[in-house]
């Protein structure tokens, strides 16, 4: 109101709650009101309800950072986040696990069975995905049949590798497609912050590396 009495009006743009206790996002303005002489009396306040434009914006917002087939992050998201979860970690002193995860028998499914049971195999490989984490860890499709995971404040290096063995176990469980049952395995690559690499690029090649190791040592395993 004080911003309305100098400047002649103010803009209210925010969530506000109708006579019956539902919420809508308005865009309104808030003009002071004189009498004939300029002395206040009160306000006029003009309210619009843009709630289907805000919330389809917050959608358009929502779909930049989402991997639409699997509902993961994406590539976009994994960047700014490992940036942000390394970032806290070196603040606060934790250890950080940055896990590569690579289906190994993806395009054998692609070739024999379509691009349809490709994309309903991804989809069931990151349910099973979350279903390992935890809340607080960060999991992403970076494109392909590549995963990414961000575990924080972890006890000690070691940790990456139960954790790996935990998803190689769970993805090496058969997957149903249609009335058909497929077998997959996973290869890991894992590196751990600050101890293999303080910057987010350098930790994302130490993982690549490690994944490319635990391909060459005949996959279904995983490599620091």
């Amino acid at each position: 109101m004080l911003t309305a009495r100098l400047a002649g009006s103010a803009a209210d743009y925010r969530w506000h709650v109708r006579r019956g206790g539902s919420l809508f996002w308005a865009d309104g303005v808030m003009t002071p009101v004189r009498d004939a002489d300029g002395a206040l009396t009160g306000y006029l306040k003009i309210l619009r309800d843009i709630t289907a434009s805000k919330l389809a914006e917050d959608e358009v917002r929502r779909l930049a950072t989402i991997d639409v087939l699997t509902g993961l992050a994406n590539r976009a998201a994994f960047d700014a986040r490992r940036a942000e979860m390394m970032s806290f970690a070196a603040r606060s002193g934790q250890l950080l696990l940055l896990l590569m995860i690579d289906l190994d028998q993806f395009k054998d499914v692609n070739d024999a069975l379509g691009h349809q049971a490709g994309d309903l195999l991804l989809q069931l490989v990151a349910q099973r995905l979350r279903a390992v984490c935890r809340e607080s860890d960060f999991v992403a499709r970076l494109g392909g049949d590549e995963f990414a995971l961000i575990q924080q404040n972890v006890p000690s290096p070691s940790t990456g590798g139960l954790l790996a063995e935990k998803l190689l176990a769970e993805l090496s469980r058969p997957f149903q497609i249609g009335d058909r049952e497929i077998a997959i395995s996973a290869s890991i690559g894992i590196a751990v912050c600050p101890l293999d690499a303080e910057a987010p690029d350098l930790l994302l090649k130490k993982a690549d590396l490690a994944l490319y190791h635990a391909k060459e040592a005949g996959r279904n395993c995983y490599h620091y």
